[in-house]
Formats: structure tokens, C-alpha cells, sequence
């Protein structure tokens, strides 16, 4: 799953990753793509032979549980309920408040657990990106790193719907606000950049954190 989350692959192309048989890969991708979780993405038709269907994951938030519990609805009420009682912008503030303290509290669990004593780049790639951003489900993939920056990608965003509904108030406010309050505690001089999301229509988030921007 994580690999289709990432890109379009064929059950021959998996199974070469995996150090499994083509045949019984194509198995779990039949009973994936019947739960929901993956979908076809695209098909190549050969002169002979079967086409080679490529799947990707579909990113939708899929309930093993009976009966199935719906968290996003809920979400979405309560996200509607500061709009109307507080509007946008003080909606947006409130978000990014709590997103601060957040960041904040999870860089300090993050130091505690494991034991850093001063954080850098290269501590961030693997505490914040590749342990905790991956245990969330996120998805994380590093795409540069650097002494001054780490720049990634996340390819299941975990408020993918609320962000598509409102990019502005989740992304602008609460994600802002947690990659803030997280620096701020970890690297203070250090600062954040978002440069796609998924709530603007990207097929992925990425982000930058750097102390000297990248170019």
C-alpha cells in the first residue's frame, strides 16, 4: 500500500520489490481493489499477452470495523460550527493556535522519546518525517536533504478531506500552525514552506523546512 500510495505499479513490478510470486501479488490486488483501498490507474495493452494494468492507492479513508464508524463526519460538523460562531479568519486563527500547540507538544514528546539532545536536519528527516509522519500514515517521502533543509512529501495526507473542503482553514491554519509550533521547539531560527497540497488539487503534499532556503 504504501508503495501504491507513492505511484502507479503493476503486480509484475511489485512482486519484483516484494520477492513475490506475480501471481499471487495480482491476488491482493484483486481483493484491495474490491475493499475500495487501491483502483486501476492505467492500462498498457502489448501486441500480445494481457495488458498490464497499473493501481494506486485511492487515499480514502476505509473502515475495517462493523459497523463502520464515520470520524470525518464529525470532523466536518465541528469545523462547521467555528465557521459560523467565530467566521472565517478567527476560525483560521483559532486552527492555527492549536496547531501550535500541537507541534509544540509533539516536538517535546519527540525529544523525550528519543533522547535528543539538540536537534538539526538530519534529526528532523528521521524523528519528525521518516518515524512519526510514517507511524501517522502519512506516507512521508524525503526528497532532499540537506544541513540547512529537509524538503518531503506526503502522499496520504490524514485531513485530506477536511483540507479539500477548506485548504485555507486546515492547511493555511492548522498545518501551519503545527510545523511552526514544531520548530520553534526543536530549531527555533528554522522555518517552513509548503510548496504543493493535496487541498489545492496537488496529488501530493511537500513541504521544505530549512534554516537557509533551498533555491
Amino acid at each position: 500500500m504504501k508503495l501504491l500510495a507513492t505511484k502507479d505499479m503493476s503486480a509484475a513490478e511489485l512482486a519484483q520489490i516484494l520477492s513475490l510470486k506475480t501471481i499471487t501479488v495480482r491476488h491482493h490486488l484483486n481483493m484491495l481493489k474490491l475493499l475500495g483501498m487501491i483502483r486501476e490507474a492505467s492500462e498498457q495493452r502489448g501486441k500480445v499477452g494481457r495488458p498490464i494494468v497499473r493501481y494506486h492507492a485511492t487515499q480514502k479513508p476505509i473502515s475495517v470495523e462493523f459497523p463502520r464508524r464515520h470520524y470525518e463526519i464529525i470532523s466536518n460538523i465541528l469545523l462547521q460550527g467555528l465557521i459560523r460562531n467565530l467566521g472565517p479568519q478567527k476560525t483560521k486563527t483559532t486552527l492555527w493556535t492549536m496547531g501550535h500547540e500541537f507541534g509544540s507538544n509533539l516536538a517535546r514528546e519527540l525529544t523525550s522519546k528519543h533522547g535528543v539532545e539538540r536537534w538539526d536536519m538530519r534529526m528532523l528527516k528521521k524523528y519528525f518525517v521518516e518515524l512519526h509522519l510514517d507511524g501517522m500514515g502519512a506516507v512521508p517521502e524525503i526528497v532532499e536533504v540537506t544541513g540547512q533543509s529537509v524538503r518531503y512529501r506526503i502522499h496520504n495526507c490524514v485531513l485530506s478531506e477536511l483540507a479539500r473542503e477548506h485548504p485555507d482553514l486546515v492547511c493555511g491554519g492548522f498545518d501551519d500552525g503545527l510545523l511552526d509550533g514544531l520548530l520553534k521547539s526543536t530549531i527555533p531560527r528554522a522555518q517552513a514552506k509548503q510548496l504543493r497540497c493535496v487541498g489545492r488539487g496537488d496529488g501530493f503534499c511537500e513541504y521544505v523546512l530549512y534554516t537557509v532556503r533551498p533555491e
